[in-house]
């Protein structure tokens, strides 16, 4: 539900700590179950397994931990992401009733940050995803939060972002997390 440096690693704490949004969560799982089928730890079901379970006992955290550590980094970022630095929010809200059907997520990208990879990083920019693709949501009610120091451009950028966002009368197809 986030895009942006330091949301972004509070999202992945969150979600090593297993309170992460149910979709990062489940493609997490499928994606560390498979590495280690592939480095033939066994067979597919098990790997999904003991993926899992590194979530549930706190394991996977300890071993982001432990790599942030041993490449020098300061490991009090991830015990406590409330230090990481976060702009302030402004919300973009809706203009009218429906559902999210896509989102153009090469514009909501530049929005989030940078327009250009020259572009300077401000870590503590990003975008919190409030509503996603196939959710129901009312005019006036919140799409994204924006977090920028640049409040001179919220304007600018809430309206990028709704335009880079179709709302439909209708809900759109459900959609698989993971196609194959």
């Amino acid at each position: 539900r986030t895009a942006g440096n330091a949301i972004e690693v509070a999202e992945a704490v969150e979600t090593l700590h297993g309170n992460g949004p149910a979709d990062l969560t489940e493609l997490c799982i499928h994606l560390a179950g498979n590495m280690l089928w592939l480095a033939e730890k066994g067979e597919l079901p098990d790997c999904l397994a003991m993926a899992k379970a590194t979530l549930a006992d706190g394991s996977a955290f300890q071993k982001l931990r432990a790599m942030v550590q041993r490449q020098g980094g300061d490991v009090s970022y991830l015990d406590h992401p409330e230090k990481l630095p976060c702009a302030p929010a402004y919300a973009v809200q809706a203009e009218q009733d429906g559902f999210v059907a896509a989102m153009q997520t090469e514009e909501i990208g530049a929005v989030a940050g940078r327009e250009r990879k020259e572009d300077k990083v401000d870590p503590a920019a990003g975008i919190r995803f409030v509503k996603k693709i196939g959710e129901p949501v009312r005019r006036g009610e919140t799409l994204a939060l924006l977090y920028t120091n640049r409040p001179d451009q919220v304007a600018q950028a809430s309206k990028r972002y709704r335009d880079a966002v179709r709302i439909s009368s209708t809900p759109p197809a459900e959609r698989r997390l993971i196609l194959a």
